[in-house]
């Protein structure tokens, strides 16, 4: 009886931690576009193929990051709230790497884009209206955040500035001959989601509740350097 009761219970918390199938949908959908976008167009000038690959990478590398952050941040998203001002750099610096990739290179303006991304990181950090980016608490283990130790919680509060200092250190200081393109790119997604607030549920299956988008998305991201 008791045993029955374990496995009932099991199956129970398993189908609460499945994610979103809106969620699963989309991410296999941005996949296999940009594989087949890769498939068709290693040629083509514009690097459009690369950078659908990196924004799917994007998508899948990118989601516990932002749920995590989104969760710890106060409903009222008041500007003393740290985690609020972790959400907004996380959201606008989602936004404009998304915008630089669904554009034509020669059309993105970075004087035009990054204000932008500011103002919309903002907007959703410290305003209620970045309340609809919650996520469900069922597929993380909130009792063991990575600020629980001094050295998280540095990495954790610090790492947007150690972002921030690379990916504008690799624009703003390239080589005599210039970074590739993609490696700029693959630095800019890569970074993004290295640090998540928290991990999978410890009682439940890493691999699909918590680490498979991380692990396609790293797929995706070497996939892109690869095929050009």
């Amino acid at each position: 009886m008791e045993q029955t009761e374990n496995t009932a219970s099991w199956n129970e918390r398993q189908r609460e931690a499945r994610p979103n199938a809106v969620t699963v949908g989309l991410a296999v959908a941005l996949a296999v576009c940009a594989a087949l976008l890769a498939l068709v167009g290693l040629t083509e000038p514009d690097g459009l193929a690369q950078r659908m690959l990196f924004l799917a990478a994007l998508v899948l590398t990118t989601g516990d990051v932002l749920d995590g952050a989104g969760l710890a941040r106060r409903d009222t998203a008041r500007i003393r709230d740290a985690h609020a001002w972790v959400f907004a750099f996380y959201m606008g610096s989602f936004w404009v790497v998304g915008v630089a990739l669904l554009m034509h290179p020669a059309a993105f303006v970075p004087a035009v884009w990054l204000p932008a991304a500011v103002v919309f990181g903002l907007i959703m950090g410290l305003t209620p209206l970045g309340g609809g980016r919650k996520a469900s608490s069922t597929r993380y283990d909130l009792e063991f955040p990575r600020t629980d130790t001094p050295g998280g919680r540095v990495m954790y509060f610090g790492w947007p500035f150690v972002y921030l200092a690379v990916v504008a250190g690799l624009w703003a200081f390239p080589p005599d001959d210039g970074w590739q393109p993609d490696y700029v790119m693959f630095q800019a997604v890569f970074l993004m989601g290295l640090v998540p607030l928290y991990g999978p549920r410890r009682d439940l299956p890493a691999l699909w509740f918590g680490g498979w988008p991380k692990i396609a998305g790293m797929g995706l991201l070497v996939l892109a350097l690869a095929a050009f």
